[in-house]
């Protein structure tokens, strides 16, 4: 009879995992589609202030020359913060520029972000205005947004394993 009960706790077991990983696909699936209606979109640059290795400087975004990438984080995102760290030992190690990276946290305030920011050392672009969120209806994150020569050529939501050399290959 243990039998019986272990062989059906262990069928029920599998068959909550398949429908749990069948919902977070279907969920990922939502945010893709709609990260899709923004490709192509022209984006225009606008001068806005940013938090630059320790220096708040004015920054024109998006660059109409160059290609960039921002990111969507929050403070209390562990993916976030760990796509954060990849894209600083990137440039640390000489593989992308940190003048084309641009973290964006239009949810947190600027006072939590500064003391996040004095707590962990990042040598890219943190923008302290930002009204892009909304234009581009960015609630998951991290979100990453390419942008080349100011147009949205691609939108990518969520933890990538491959995340860290799309960005590199994309801002040589």
């Amino acid at each position: 009879m243990k039998t019986q009960w272990k062989s059906a706790f262990s069928h029920l077991t599998n068959l909550i995992m398949v429908l749990f990983l069948c919902t977070l696909a279907y969920k990922q699936y939502e945010i893709y589609r709609e990260n899709q209606r923004y490709i192509d979109l022209k984006v225009e640059q606008k001068p806005t202030f940013s938090y630059f290795q320790g220096q708040r400087v004015q920054l024109d975004f998006p660059s109409q020359e160059q290609n960039n990438i921002a990111l969507f984080w929050s403070t209390t995102c562990a993916p976030c913060k760990l796509e954060m760290k990849r894209l600083q030992r990137s440039i640390d190690q000489g593989h992308i520029s940190a003048q084309k990276i641009v973290a964006i946290n239009p949810w947190e305030s600027q006072q939590l972000i500064l003391k996040y920011l004095k707590k962990n050392s990042f040598s890219f672009h943190f923008l302290l205005e930002d009204n892009l969120s909304e234009k581009l209806q960015i609630y998951a994150t991290p979100t990453a947004v390419y942008f080349e020569n100011g147009k949205i050529v691609n939108i990518k939501s969520g933890m990538s394993f491959t995340g860290i050399w799309q960005a590199e290959s994309f801002l040589k």
